[in-house]
């Protein structure tokens, strides 16, 4: 009688407590594999998000977040990637905890580099992106007449980014098929402009650091068509810190198969080493 009880008590208490907010349960697996120069490797990465959502009657949102990676090909294996709260409103967006991005790399959607299938082994040091922080707290604006701006900190905690005390900032401006985007940190400087119509879309990026030999640039161009394929390719170069020149491209499709079920393929060159790549994607 006693355990009827006390498992009676503890249903009560967490109906309670899921009446508070509305749960939600997502995510997304992915198989592949990769052919390169140096061998064949196959991997996979998955993760399920489990979501917690709070309307307040003065109109804002509270959304807490808890993310679960997951991989059988990974010497980590199973690990919480991010978890944080969100508050939503007139104001904009305030996130505080492990957003698992930062303000600027969240908004750099208009570089080359984001516009490709895969990016299957990166881009080193032909690579557009900022090197990105550990953002633990994010203030991301409203859009205004297409215009947006958002920081991000890196606090100084017990984790254990090198980041720590770190900003950087992202601006965006959007007008009909068009996007522009600058973003900085520390002492890099990354911007791109990006333009679709009738399915067809280019995008264009560039980065910089001061005080140092490196650059890069990229340019990117996709094409989806009605029938659930998108077929892209990408071409980027850049000098590192230490004057070397690098080159990456790539070129690939994807196709949905059904309804959350996508197939990729892509191949490219990052300097002198090819690869090719195959992958499954079911997201739920």
């Amino acid at each position: 009688m006693r355990k009827v009880l006390l498992a009676t008590t503890a249903l009560v208490a967490m109906s309670v407590t899921a009446a508070h907010a509305d749960i939600s349960i997502s995510g997304n697996y992915e198989w592949e594999y990769t052919q390169r120069d140096t061998g064949d490797t196959w991997g996979d990465d998955g993760n399920v998000n489990i979501k917690a959502t709070n309307a307040a009657d003065n109109g804002m949102t509270f959304t807490a977040v808890l993310s679960l990676e997951a991989s059988a090909t990974t010497a980590t294996g199973n690990n919480t990637g991010a978890s944080y709260i969100q508050a939503d409103g007139d104001f904009g967006t305030i996130v505080l905890g492990d957003y698992d991005d930062s303000a600027a790399t969240a908004m750099d959607g208009a570089l080359g580099r984001n516009n490709d299938i895969e990016s299957q082994v990166g881009f080193g040091g032909a690579d557009t992106a900022l090197s990105g922080i550990g953002a633990d707290i994010i203030y991301m604006s409203p859009s205004i007449s297409g215009f947006k701006i958002g920081v991000s900190k890196d606090l100084t905690d017990a984790d254990a980014d090198a980041t720590d005390g770190k900003t950087d900032l992202g601006i965006t401006y959007s007008i009909g098929g068009a996007s522009v985007y600058y973003g900085t940190q520390d002492d890099e400087r990354n911007m791109g402009v990006k333009g679709t119509m009738a399915g067809f879309t280019i995008a264009v990026g560039n980065k910089s650091t001061s005080g140092t030999t490196q650059k890069s640039n990229d340019i990117a161009v996709k094409y989806t068509l009605g029938n659930g394929m998108t077929v892209a390719a990408v071409s980027a170069n850049g000098t590192t810190a230490a004057g070397v020149k690098v080159k990456a491209s790539n070129v690939g499709a994807s196709y949905a198969i059904v309804p959350g079920v996508k197939l990729g393929v892509e191949s490219g060159k990052l300097d002198d080493a090819n690869y090719t790549w195959i992958g499954v994607n079911m997201s739920f």
